[in-house]
């Protein structure tokens, strides 16, 4: 798959385009207008490249392609955030050896994964896995997460914040991929593009909680 990120130039602010295909690393890029080098230090993940293609087919004009690629984005980054905390779990479990993980030991991960088969199913074990409580219950409990998508869970008939990210993107996917519906506009694509990106933020702040649980930040021990 071919990726299109757009980045301002960091001298003049001009727009610049940085490609590059499948895992490719971002390259360096030169500014058109001032001339400027835009050093590449790419963290990029796969989902966000899956998220920025979204965004390019909107600019390209194939919406119902944006759809599916929105609903990738999100998808993509619950199962490489699953399967890097099995992996953090399986070598915390025993710090005293080395223990590589094995092709066994994968398989049954992904079976585990395969069995989050409805998206309501994968949202709720997903949070459950990073937080130890439902989505739903996660977002309600996150004042910041809370105001942020309050207008959100306001233009919807559900109170349940997992049902309106369900409905508004994974139902429009849906209805492409099962019902053959394919004549989406540019305003269902930009309101799924938006969602995903949306979704995106729960899923870092149940990453982040995740990881502050496992590894708690170190309180001072000092006295004045």
């Amino acid at each position: 798959m071919r990726f299109s990120i757009a980045v301002p130039c960091p001298q003049c602010g001009n727009p610049i385009t940085v490609k590059a295909v499948g895992a490719q690393k971002l390259p360096d890029a030169k500014c058109t207008r001032c001339g400027a080098v835009l050093y590449s230090a790419d963290s990029s993940t796969v989902s966000m490249r899956v998220l920025h293609r979204a965004q390019q087919e909107i600019d390209n004009g194939d919406f119902t392609l944006s759809i599916i690629l929105s609903a990738m984005a999100v998808e993509c980054e619950i199962a490489t955030l699953f399967f890097k905390w099995k992996r953090v779990d399986f070598h915390m479990a025993d710090t005293s050896r080395d223990v590589r993980v094995t092709e066994e030991q994968e398989q049954e991960w992904e079976n585990e994964f395969r069995r989050w088969y409805a998206v309501t199913q994968k949202l709720d074990n997903f949070s459950k896995l990073m937080t130890r409580i439902d989505f739903d219950a996660f977002v309600s409990g996150d004042a910041t997460l809370t105001k942020r998508f309050a207008g959100i869970q306001a233009a919807s008939n559900s109170t349940s914040p997992k049902k309106v990210f369900v409905e508004q993107l994974f139902g429009r996917r849906n209805r492409i991929l099962h019902s053959g519906k394919v004549d989406f506009g540019k305003l269902d694509a930009a309101d799924c593009f938006k969602q995903a990106r949306n979704l995106l933020t729960i899923i870092a702040a149940m990453d982040r909680a995740r990881y502050e649980r496992v590894f708690p930040p170190q309180q001072s021990t000092s006295s004045i």
